[in-house]
């Protein structure tokens, strides 16, 4: 006769049935542990199309050798599904685009994850702090002893280091932006190179009269200004260093337009942040750019789109007070906000971009990066030192190390499950092998080593297209001899009339690389600054009055309490930047 189970009986069975589910599940977790244990590294190097792949090249080997890992590498570009669906590392977290991707444990040159500004942004805390394994990383040490503006713009604030960037050596400590002048017209028309104002303004004018191009039409431009708005249907930019700005620098007012805190016109003078956006200096150059626009020497037309959505902006407010509200009526005018929404009034950047490069030039004075921005007819332009408002002034220039160093270094994934491989790899890329064929490619130059002193001949054109060249995460040598380096001869003979001003004025003015608030908002394109100048200088020729102008534009810039509140949590972020421990430990 069977016997059924008591009550102890069942409970026993539970309990062991429960214990099973549990080694169960104990043994299941213990397997996909390992199993991710188990999984190669996953590094991510971002770069442009065309340019050499990290998987499968010589320099990745060495990276692995290193390591003494496996490591999957997986090249990122512009137009991949990776770059276009991920904006900072919760992306990869239930994003259906990336979907079968693994999730990468170290990230090289990846904006969207590495760059101080997306690291700002999001949570810091989610990135390696690198400051706790230094003693692990003997190249990045080294490069951080040797280059110490590579240790303090790698610090955050708080000392935390979390993403290292590229260093493309000491010919690159300089400026994005430079004055280039076209010499071959200031020798035809018997003109010396403009040390003030008023020189620039004599030379514009003869450019503007004496056909310096030879072609029998009056087609130049005297001086050419980028546009103050992305005037691109679908663009994308938003702000680029080479603006009108640049001109604060004559008036002995530095700028910084490479970082956050300089686009928004905030100065660093003397230990402290200045709100410099309705400073006498910015009225003085606006009233110098009206006068220039005045006689046709610079083109309103760059101006032209601000304006434009200032109009729009002004119309949309009267209409909002207005009884009943409504749309604005279209005056049909150039601001009407028909026109701005569905027209691109003005000059577009790629406009800009055409007729500083024209095959007959046409351009006598622009803000360029370096000689290539005139091509085909860049043998005809040199870089000269920004012209004094007057005689007495000292000008300053802009400059924060941007050129030099890639913010958009190497950063790993806090909760990576091989933090000590990923430490190994990122030391690995600034050993000097790897640096060298990550900046200019495996097969397009030549290295030896004679007396302690690395030499590198560029081979071919020396334009190396598969390099990442000042894109890459690496450490070009103090001390490394160079030849052949086109790119890096171009911008050494832009960066050199200003080598003196930046001795002269050393880090004053100079915001530390990388210091990001969350959120701010722009004086760079698109601003109400550059409406205000916009406005003047497109009714240059009209009867116009500027003070009215500048007063109202000063007085709301003065009741902006957003504003202030940026210049204050700027201070603080400055401060803390200035007083964190910079000692490497």
């Amino acid at each position: 006769m069977a016997k059924t189970l008591t009550g102890r009986g069942v409970r026993v069975l539970l309990c062991i049935i429960c214990s099973l589910a549990v080694i169960a599940n104990g043994i299941g977790w213990w397997l996909q542990q390992a199993t991710r244990d188990a999984a190669p590294l996953v590094v991510v190097y971002a770069h442009e199309k065309g340019q050499q792949s990290a998987a499968g090249s010589h320099w990745a080997r060495l990276v692995s050798s290193a390591c003494d890992c496996d490591i999957v590498w997986r090249d990122v570009t512009p137009d991949s599904t990776e770059s276009r669906a991920v904006y900072g590392l919760a992306s990869y977290q239930g994003n259906p685009e990336l979907d079968g991707l693994s999730v990468p444990d170290v990230f090289v040159s990846f904006s969207q994850v590495t760059g101080p500004d997306t690291i700002a942004r999001g949570y810091a805390d989610d990135y390696l702090d690198f400051h706790r394994y230094l003693d692990r990383m003997p190249n990045v040490t080294r490069y951080f002893a040797e280059v110490p503006q590579a240790f303090v713009a790698a610090q955050r604030g708080d000392r935390s280091i979390r993403s290292i960037p590229g260093d493309s050596g000491e010919d690159y400590d300089g400026s994005m932006a430079h004055m280039f002048i076209n010499r071959a017209w200031l020798e035809r028309l018997g003109l010396d190179v403009p040390t003030t104002w008023d020189q620039l303004t004599d030379v514009l004018r003869a450019f503007r009269d004496g056909d310096p191009n030879g072609n029998g039409e009056a087609d130049e431009i005297p001086f050419a200004i980028r546009p103050t708005e992305n005037n691109d249907p679908g663009g994308t930019e938003t702000f680029e260093p080479d603006g009108w700005q640049l001109l604060l620098n004559s008036t002995g007012t530095p700028t910084q337009l490479n970082e956050q805190a300089g686009q928004n016109l905030f100065a660093g003078m003397d230990s402290s942040v200045k709100d410099i956006s309705a400073s006498n200096a910015v009225r003085r150059v606006g009233d110098y750019l009206a006068d220039l626009a005045s006689e046709g020497l610079v083109p309103s037309e760059s101006f032209a789109r601000s304006y434009a959505l200032k109009q729009a902006n002004e119309a949309m407010r009267e209409a909002m007070q207005s009884d009943g509200g409504g749309v604005p009526s279209d005056s049909g005018g150039a601001g009407s906000s028909t026109l701005v929404g569905s027209t691109f009034v003005g000059t577009t950047f790629a406009e800009y971009e055409s007729q500083l490069s024209a095959p007959i030039p046409l351009v006598g004075v622009a803000f360029a990066f370096d000689a290539s921005a005139f091509e085909p007819n860049e043998d005809q332009y040199e870089s000269i030192s920004i012209p004094a408002e007057r005689d007495g002034v000292q000008p300053t220039w802009d400059r924060s190390g941007r050129v030099r160093f890639n913010l958009n270094g190497v950063s790993v994934r806090a909760n990576t499950r091989h933090r000590d491989d990923a430490l190994r790899v990122v030391d690995a890329l600034f050993d000097e092998s790897v640096s060298l064929a990550q900046f200019y490619g495996e097969e397009a130059v030549d290295i030896t080593h004679e007396d302690g002193r690395t030499m590198v001949s560029v081979q071919g054109d020396g334009t190396y297209p598969l390099g990442y060249g000042r894109a890459f995460v690496g450490w070009i040598r103090p001390g490394t001899i160079i030849v052949g380096d086109k790119p890096r001869e171009r911008y050494v003979a832009a960066d050199k009339p200003y080598r003196e001003i930046y001795r002269r004025m050393g880090a004053d003015g100079v915001f530390p690389m990388g210091m990001y608030l969350p959120a701010t908002s722009g004086t760079g394109i698109g601003s109400v600054t550059d409406q205000w100048l916009a406005e003047q200088v497109c009714n240059a020729s009209v009867p116009y009055d500027r003070d009215k102008a500048w007063n109202a534009y000063v007085r709301a810039q003065s009741e902006d309490s957003a504003r202030a509140g940026q210049r204050r949590e700027w201070q603080r972020e400055y401060d803390r930047y200035m007083e964190r421990d910079k000692t490497l430990r």
